[in-house]
């Protein structure tokens, strides 16, 4: 997911105020004047998104030549994570040298800049367009990732409505690598799939995942794979910002972790990877490590405690996509 939901005035200032404090004296320098344009030019906290956007490439192509630089690179970083990082494939026609350090960045930035916060229907239509014969080939490809990655971008923050999934997911589905992403990162999925759960709170989500599981509560994301995938990483989210919850047992979240769809399949699951892979969290690893007990013993206890609420959950879960 990006690392920068929201792109802002005060982004602008720290990246200027950070530079200018690690270069003192040094106030003569080209940098440091530039450093101190961005300055002024973020005063304002009324940019938008867009206005922020296009002030630190201009800046980045002032900066632009042979050697990057510090205050260059701190503006890449910045808008790499805010537009994600997916871009970097483009195919960038440019002379070493000539074109400068940051010229396949710049050029990336412009095309991400005439997207950015569109609406999605624009967006789908921009797309579509894009596999005429008008301009090359690579011209076409570049288009296309930047539409995919800006329709990411947006459901990763904001969610999807059901009005607009079904062409979304065609978009992304039509490159490998944006699948990719989205079927292994929990908060990426289950803001594309289901949206509609994130406000439920763990007992809930462990609830709906064994009411689905033992076919009370039918599922909505087009089957039921999709739909436990999506409980799974959203319950998964909320375990990973803010620990196990008081009223859910460690070993339920466990199992469903663990849970297969293919229970004939020898290798781990794709959320117990996850887990896994996380830095800096042994504690919540040793506390959701993998259990001894089979996930079907779980969930069949976790039914006799909690069938009342399950059966209850049954028919007002309605997350039509």
């Amino acid at each position: 997911m990006p690392l920068i939901k929201k792109l802002n005035a005060e982004i602008l200032r720290k990246i200027a105020k950070n530079y200018k404090k690690t270069h003192h004296g040094k106030e003569h320098s080209s940098a440091y004047q530039l450093a101190e344009q961005l300055w002024q030019q973020a005063q304002s906290d009324t940019l938008t998104e867009k206005q922020c956007a296009t002030i630190l490439r201009e800046r980045l192509e002032d900066l632009n030549s042979a050697c990057g630089n510090s205050l260059g690179n701190a503006i890449r970083t910045t808008l790499d994570n805010f537009y994600g990082r997916k871009s970097r494939s483009l195919t960038i026609l440019c002379i070493p040298l000539i074109g400068g350090e940051y010229y396949p960045d710049i050029e990336r930035y412009k095309l991400h800049e005439s997207y950015l916060n569109q609406d999605f229907d624009p967006l789908f239509a921009s797309f579509d367009d894009h596999f005429t014969d008008e301009h090359p080939i690579f011209e076409h490809k570049n288009h296309r990732t930047i539409i995919r990655q800006e329709i990411l971008r947006q459901v990763e923050n904001n969610g999807i409505n059901h009005n607009f999934f079904k062409n979304a997911e065609r978009i992304l589905r039509s490159d490998l690598n944006f699948m990719q992403l989205i079927l292994t990162n929990p908060q990426t999925f289950a803001q594309l799939y289901a949206p509609e759960i994130q406000g439920m709170d763990q007992r809930q989500l462990v609830n709906l995942y064994v009411g689905i599981k033992k076919g009370i509560i039918s599922p909505w994301a087009n089957d039921i794979s999709h739909s436990l995938k999506a409980v799974k990483y959203v319950l998964m989210a909320k375990v990973e910002s803010n620990g196990i919850a008081p009223d859910v047992k460690a070993k339920e979240i466990s199992a469903v972790i663990d849970d297969k769809r293919n229970s004939f399949s020898p290798f781990s699951t794709n959320a117990r990877k996850h887990i896994d892979s996380l830095e800096n969290r042994d504690e919540l690893k040793r506390t959701l490590r993998k259990s001894s007990e089979p996930p079907k013993l779980v969930f069949q206890a976790t039914l006799q405690e909690q069938q009342t609420t399950i059966k209850q959950m049954a028919y007002p879960v309605d997350c039509e996509m």
